[in-house]
């Protein structure tokens, strides 16, 4: 952990620190600094836990498609704060493309800054679709459940990842339904994105490939791949 500040009279030890507001603050919605107080103290990754809503989240954030530019937080889970313009903004799960269709175009929140782009305009004007604050992220059930899905992204089954992301609140299955989820691909250095979920954009996560064969029983050698992905899982440490 890292001693990270909010304000001039107060700080705490948390792994990461992003600016703004944070949700899970119990005292007040105002601003962290995150200026890094000192050094951080050696030892493993610290895993995942569910985000704990403060009791002024109800209060204070807007509502479904309410205008959130000054609050900069959604009540609603799975929301996130997106501007339309300066001093308006509106509290949905991706970023318009236009007035009938809720889809989102990745271009728009790339070129933020003065995009006049028509396939950003929504109702005769053009969205930015920068964000604004965090993600209100979703509950986790008990006992949680952490899914991943090993894939090639130069194959068919990007698509099928695509169309699932394509549910956009609803999960009903696949691993976007899980509380926690990762997406592995050996054939890119980097993380490629493939859409929005849950907890905001889907990049795959990197893992080394290794040969497959075809073994004396006729089926896939790929013990040594696999053997790879789960090691890449537990460095992670996200489960």
């Amino acid at each position: 952990h890292t001693c990270f500040q909010k304000d001039t009279t107060f700080a705490k030890c948390l792994h990461v620190c992003v600016k703004g507001r944070h949700l899970e603050d119990p005292d007040n919605w105002k601003n962290w600094t995150c200026k890094q107080l000192g050094g951080r103290t050696p030892g493993p990754a610290v895993t995942p836990k569910p985000q704990k809503l403060a009791p002024w989240v109800k209060d204070h954030c807007s509502d479904l498609h309410e205008n959130c530019a000054f609050s900069k937080c959604c009540r609603d889970t799975k929301m996130q704060c997106f501007e339309q313009q300066l001093g308006q903004a509106r509290c949905l799960y991706k970023c318009l493309a236009n007035h009938t269709q809720f889809s989102h175009h990745h271009q728009c929140a790339i070129e933020a800054k003065g995009n006049t782009s028509e396939d950003c305009r929504y109702n005769g004007k053009t969205w930015t679709c920068r964000e604004l604050g965090p993600r209100t992220l979703r509950s986790w059930s008990w006992p949680s459940l952490f899914c991943t899905h090993v894939m090639r992204l130069y194959s068919y089954e990007v698509d099928i990842v695509k169309l699932q992301l394509q549910q956009d609140e609803t999960f009903r299955g696949g691993i976007f339904a899980c509380d926690q989820y990762a997406i592995y691909a050996s054939d890119t250095p980097r993380g490629s994105f493939l859409g929005m979920g849950p907890y905001g954009p889907v990049r795959t996560r990197w893992f080394r490939s290794a040969p497959v064969w075809i073994s004396q029983d006729n089926t896939a050698a790929n013990t040594l791949l696999f053997m790879n992905f789960w090691e890449a899982v537990r460095w992670d440490l996200q489960y």
